[in-house]
């Protein structure tokens, strides 16, 4: 491994979990219920993201989910083009 390739962040484009519905539960608190907000794509930027700074990106066009009783965020794929309710989990 280069030295570019261990300082290097992953690369945060690879396929993101399909949406999963309106009553997901959290993967953390298991609570059934979280807001999604949709977000652009984004080059490499430092954010908050669950309570800490750090790198992400570059990220794709996503929906962002947020759970409403701990506040545990996590990134999902959008809902694709001609997919209907049932496919999309909605």
């Amino acid at each position: 491994m280069t030295t570019d390739q261990k300082t290097k962040p992953a690369d945060q484009t690879e396929a993101l979990p399909p949406y999963s519905g309106e009553e997901t539960p959290c993967p953390k608190c298991r609570y059934p219920e979280a807001y999604t907000l949709y977000r652009s794509a984004t080059q490499a930027v430092l954010d908050e993201f669950n309570g800490r700074l750090q790198r992400r990106g570059p990220l794709p066009e996503r929906l962002e989910r947020q759970c409403q009783r701990c506040d545990y965020a996590w990134d999902e794929a959008l809902v694709p083009d001609g997919a209907d309710a049932d496919e999309a989990g909605l």
